[in-house]
């Protein structure tokens, strides 16, 4: 059976046990090495899960950081009679509120909502004249 190289002892440790001419003391050698192997196992786990814990926070924070950047719309206010429009990189919403350039029109203003994704016209109730 192969073990990992935390298991593995040094050739001379293992002859030095074999060479002992007490049992008891073969066994305390063992043992103690036993734990040791342990140990360290132990601390070599900790550490990886040290590691994880930082890579996995890190990939939370850069997720955020990337969902607030394309998420987060900024309002844009244009000058044609109250129009919002409120963009972000991953899509646009404009209130729509613009004057209406026909005189004779029984409105004086066109309303209504526009909605965008990925640049594609999703929604859009505004009636142009």
């Amino acid at each position: 059976m192969i073990l990992p190289p935390f298991f593995q002892t040094n050739k001379t440790d293992v002859d030095f046990c074999i060479n002992l001419s007490e049992k008891k003391s073969a066994r305390r050698f063992l043992r103690t090495n036993l734990a040791n192997c342990r140990w360290e196992w132990y601390n070599f786990q900790k550490c990886r899960k040290g590691v994880n814990y930082v890579k996995s926070r890190l990939l939370a924070v850069a997720a955020v950081l990337v969902a607030a950047v394309l998420l987060f719309p900024v309002p844009l206010r244009y000058k044609d009679g109250g129009t919002v429009e409120y963009k972000a990189i991953l899509y646009s919403v404009q209130d729509v509120h613009r004057l209406n350039p026909d005189i004779n029109a029984p409105e004086d203003f066109i309303e209504g909502t526009i909605v965008e994704i990925f640049g594609i016209e999703i929604f859009n109730n505004v009636e142009e004249p």
